[in-house]
């Protein structure tokens, strides 16, 4: 599933620090929500379905042996300015994002799923920030590029079980594209319960700028209570992963309200203010969305909603932190446009 940006928004896993203690709560969604979007495969859960090449929450493999398959996903997103608490300036970010996916079968019960994805981040300072001391604006242009493999296997009619590794580049334009990769393992098993609720447990291990190595245990769940409604955890738009209620209208329309988690990290530019730094961007969108399906292979998502809670830090290229700032809650919308072949 989000190459997210696909082994599987998010982060990121990769490069994630945890900012504070107020943010375990939130961190709890992000890892029970599923893969980073480097190794996560959509599963028509979210209104936006912008998610790398396989992920814990899938529907498991056709007992039917499956016919190779493509997606390809363009998305725009803007966040609106926001004014940076405790110190003069504010921040508004532009992101463009497209994602290819590729699945072939290697049986009648596995698969094989290969997913890249690319996204570009155009932060825009105020000329008066103060994000850091002599510092200004600490990073402009960003770019993540992704590579996911995953391997699934359905072994019996209600378990299954997916492996994953994806690679992952998140600089500033102008940095050491070699000092941004980060890396990534993942598996999980997961156990239909029955038609409506399948249910799952992965572990995510992780290399991280300019931290320790990571790992972790998630659950994740998939309940349908009725053909109408939907409530999931799962990938969201490219680097989020997210808590969602969705509402089936008919076969075209699809209403939904989310709750997610995201996170970026990113090396700076080695001739920037800080040179080789890293740059940390997390957030928490709520809002709505809503998905249009004009065709069996086409579909349009529009999204509105707020990050109500924000948090850039930015630090040397030790690792160690030069400041961190909260930006305001700021208002956000959201298009994708996807196909599937």
């Amino acid at each position: 599933t989000h190459s997210m940006r696909t082994i599987a928004q998010t982060t990121q896993i990769q490069s994630m620090q945890i900012p504070s203690v107020r943010s375990l709560a939130a961190l709890s969604l992000f890892f029970a929500a599923g893969a980073s979007h480097a190794i996560a495969q959509d599963q028509g859960l979210a209104t936006t379905t912008l998610t790398p090449a396989a992920q814990a929450t899938e529907s498991p493999v056709p007992a039917a042996k499956p016919a190779p398959s493509a997606r390809a996903t363009l998305r725009a997103q803007h966040a609106f300015s926001a004014d940076l608490e405790d110190v003069p300036g504010d921040v508004s970010i532009s992101r463009f994002a497209g994602q290819v996916g590729l699945t072939f079968p290697t049986s009648d019960r596995s698969q094989i799923g290969v997913a890249l994805f690319s996204e570009t981040s155009l932060y825009d300072f105020s000329d008066d920030t103060a994000f850091a001391p002599s510092v200004g604006a600490p990073w402009e242009d960003v770019q993540e590029l992704g590579l996911g493999v995953t391997f699934r296997d359905r072994v019996t009619d209600t378990w299954s079980y997916f492996v994953g590794a994806g690679i992952d580049a998140n600089y500033e334009f102008g940095a050491d594209v070699g000092d941004s990769l980060t890396y990534l393992g993942l598996g999980g098993v997961r156990y239909e319960v029955g038609p409506e609720l399948g249910i799952g447990l992965g572990a995510i291990v992780s290399s991280r700028l300019e931290d320790d190595v990571f790992f972790i245990a998630f659950p994740t769940i998939d309940w349908r209570p009725s053909k109408d409604w939907r409530l999931a955890t799962g990938p969201g738009d490219g680097r989020a992963v997210e808590l969602r209620l969705s509402y089936i209208a008919s076969e075209e329309f699809t209403a939904s309200l989310f709750g997610a988690f995201e996170t970026r990290a990113f090396r700076l530019d080695e001739d920037g203010p800080v040179p080789d730094g890293v740059g940390r961007d997390w957030r928490l969108p709520v809002g709505v969305g809503l998905a249009w399906n004009p065709h069996p292979q086409v579909t349009l998502s529009l999204e509105g909603g707020a990050f109500v809670y924000s948090e850039l830090t930015l630090d040397d290229s030790n690792g160690d932190e030069i400041s961190q700032v909260e930006p305001d809650i700021a208002p956000f919308i959201l298009a994708e446009l996807r196909f599937s072949f």
